[in-house]
């Protein structure tokens, strides 16, 4: 079966062709992993904070979010991926304007009604396959797994820049 839950902290990199799924509305869920297997992606489902971190930390395709999961740090997970280079596309309710909008300015690649999220899936995975394929070739030298994740409502501490 395709369907993988996320990885330990220590086991190796899953690398290309998975797509992270942080939702815990099955129907979402279900709707994801459809679309990403028929486009021939793997899907890890992260249903904790700690699991999604864990599995950011090995670099999945893409990360898709729904940022009304329960008990998902959302921001903590936006900014570890954007660390990774890993595309985010983010979905919520369209009466949540401000939810979106901070979905974006945390990072987030795409941030779409679910609305648009169920009747653009397919597109919107393409998008962000095109955006991790050229983020992948930016960044390939590994980056380190930070020895403790993030915890709480913080993202993760970033290194200075260049």
């Amino acid at each position: 079966m395709n369907e993988q839950h996320a990885p330990a902290p220590n086991e190796p990199s899953m690398g290309a062709n998975i797509i992270l799924v942080i939702i815990t509305d099955l129907m979402f869920q279900s709707r994801v992993q459809e679309q990403a297997r028929a486009q021939g992606y793997n899907v890890v489902v992260a249903e904790s904070t700690d699991a999604a971190y864990s599995a950011i930390a090995t670099r999945p395709s893409i990360v898709v979010l729904d940022l009304h999961a329960d008990g998902i740090d959302w921001r903590g997970a936006v900014a570890l991926a954007k660390e990774r280079r890993v595309p985010v596309l983010a979905f919520g309710r369209h009466t949540e304007a401000q939810l979106l909008r901070s979905a974006r300015e945390a990072g987030c690649d795409r941030v779409v009604p679910r609305s648009t999220f169920v009747e653009e899936l397919p597109q919107l995975i393409l998008e962000l396959a095109v955006l991790s394929q050229r983020d992948g070739a930016q960044a390939k030298q590994p980056v380190e797994a930070a020895a403790d994740p993030p915890s709480g409502d913080a993202p993760p501490e970033r290194e200075p820049g260049p």
